[in-house]
């Protein structure tokens, strides 16, 4: 018997014998040593976490952990369960249950430990996520996304690029699905430009796998490309942004975080100064859009002048009626 199967057996019969367990009996009945079946009754302790412990060469099952409830090999308390499960329900409410299927399983068993117990869904109906500008995504090309990612296969989409309104087809090795204000994007390494990019999920039309491996991104690197810039765009930060913002929306202002390196200043008279780093501008500007009068850019000119237009044009279309 390998010690895998051993240490199985050997937690199957700690627990069915609810009492003090002699060393050597143990070593009799899986045939070795004594000093053996302390290391496995080790191993389950740390890593397995079961509460056992060995006194006078006997092995104790801790009858206060023993409250305890175990899921797949792994003890954890009830409220650590129920915290699990009100997550996992909690994670359905995204996207329309985008991640049902996956979860499905582990709901059930969930469920079971708690059939007597209504603490668990107690708590999920006081939890609530109300989710604003979130676009609708096929299930099924979700799961295809999905199943790529375990798989680390490649897959053949076909994705519409919005800003151009053109659709084509491109090769993708994806690297992991991003949850990014209210909305699902796949980054992936693009065969075509050679390089990472980020797709909007519900802009993928299409998709296919193409049974070949994926080529790996290790994460440090697919870090670093993303955490440079602003928002859900990657690459290089090469500009800087500083933005002035009055004392009444600077009481939200300073405790949110727009980008890790961001700098604040905050001023005498309540306003407060922000810098951060930024690639490409257009979500910075439908962000600083969001706050009108609220904020001023201060550099460079060339971000102050294309939030100046935007804000003529919108006033414009006002002004016609």
């Amino acid at each position: 018997m390998n010690k895998s199967d051993r240490c199985q057996a050997i937690k199957v019969q700690l627990r069915n014998r609810r009492r003090p367990t002699p060393i050597e009996w143990l070593a009799m009945q899986y045939e070795c040593s004594e000093k053996t079946i302390r290391r496995d009754i080790e191993y389950l302790n740390d890593r397995q976490q079961l509460p056992c412990y060995i006194h006078q060469n006997q092995v104790y099952l801790d009858e206060q952990r023993m409250q305890q409830l175990e899921l797949d090999g792994y003890w954890l308390s009830a409220d650590e369960l129920q915290a699990l499960f009100a997550l996992n329900i909690t994670i359905e409410q995204l996207s329309q249950g985008a991640l049902a299927q996956q979860l499905e399983p582990i709901k059930n068993r969930l469920k079971k430990l708690f059939m007597d117990s209504g603490s668990a869904n107690e708590l999920v109906r006081k939890i609530k996520i109300v989710e604003i500008g979130q676009r609708n995504i096929s299930t099924k090309i979700f799961n295809q996304i999905v199943d790529a990612l375990t798989q680390c296969e490649q897959l053949e989409i076909q994705y519409w690029k919005r800003n151009v309104d053109q659709t084509g087809r491109r090769v993708v090795s994806p690297q992991q699905l991003v949850r990014y204000k209210d909305n699902w994007y796949l980054d992936a390494f693009c065969h075509r430009s050679n390089d990472i990019r980020s797709f909007s999920i519900d802009a993928i039309r299409e998709c296919r796998s193409l049974y070949q491996k994926a080529h790996c991104i290790d994460s440090d690197t697919l870090k670093n490309h993303f955490s440079d810039s602003y928002g859900i765009f990657g690459g290089e930060a090469k500009c800087s942004a500083v933005l002035h913002f009055n004392e009444y929306i600077s009481r939200w202002i300073q405790n949110e975080t727009w980008h890790p390196e961001q700098i604040i200043e905050k001023q005498t008279d309540g306003s407060l100064i922000m810098h951060l780093p930024y690639q490409h501008d257009i979500e910075l500007i439908q962000d600083i859009l969001k706050y009108g009068a609220n904020v001023k850019v201060i550099a460079p000119p060339e971000l102050q002048e294309k939030v100046r237009q935007q804000l003529l044009q919108a006033s414009e279309l006002y002004l016609e009626e």
